[in-house]
């Protein structure tokens, strides 16, 4: 799952500009479309949060990867009532690396989901395909376990519940915090599993997955 959003904009520390975010954020917004802003360094979520502060926010903005976010940044995000959609599953497929070359004192910044969750901002998963392993089964176990591939733990604070990171990756790509339900008038998206609902969070493996059925048409079976 990759999610992406109308007014999709991504910065880099070499291009920020205040002025020209807050300029775009304001014309999206004024056509009645949110914004989907890829931050994946602390100073690109802080030139963003303040462009949103001043250009105000749609109900449905919200920041790619948040892959560092500052211990002072939580509470504008929660403020500003901004949605993430993040990807632990780097804490599986490179936390070694932040391990050598990020300093100590931000590890726990990395790749935030609980402590977001617990400050009361809206969070979704997603893999990054093709960046990061398209598998979300594999990026639900890297959020309830925060292992690296040498098996070091990286921001156990972080750490939630298998039930939780299932249920973060249940909305659609245009609201991919609102949770889906079985009920007439939903789209119909299912993915059917072999195994009993204990089993399924106990492993979180996409091997126990039969079939996936996409809008009404079977995509996947495994028979």
């Amino acid at each position: 799952m990759h999610c992406l959003a109308p007014g999709k904009r991504i910065l880099h520390d070499v291009d920020l500009d205040h002025d020209e975010l807050v300029g775009w954020i304001a014309e999206r917004h004024a056509a009645d479309a949110p914004v989907a802003v890829h931050c994946v360094t602390a100073a690109q979520l802080v030139v963003t949060l303040s462009a949103l502060r001043e250009a105000g926010t749609h109900p449905q903005d919200r920041i790619e990867h948040a892959a560092l976010v500052p211990d002072d940044s939580i509470a504008e995000l929660t403020d500003l009532n901004v949605m993430v959609v993040t990807q632990p599953n780097f804490v599986a497929e490179r936390g070694d690396q932040y391990l050598a070359d990020v300093p100590a004192a931000e590890l726990h910044e990395l790749w935030r989901v609980a402590s977001l969750r617990s400050a009361g901002v809206k969070v979704a998963l997603s893999t990054d395909m093709p960046f990061g392993d398209g598998d979300p089964w594999a990026s639900m176990r890297a959020a309830v376990r925060r292992t690296t591939a040498a098996g070091a733990v990286l921001g156990p604070d972080e750490c939630v519940s298998a039930r939780e990171a299932l249920t973060m990756f249940s909305g659609t790509s245009s609201r991919p915090t609102d949770i889906r339900t079985i009920a007439p008038g939903q789209p119909g998206d299912l993915c059917v599993l072999e195994a009993p609902p204990a089993e399924v969070l106990s492993q979180l493996d996409s091997g126990m997955v039969a079939a996936t059925v996409v809008a009404g048409e079977v995509v996947f079976d495994r028979s």
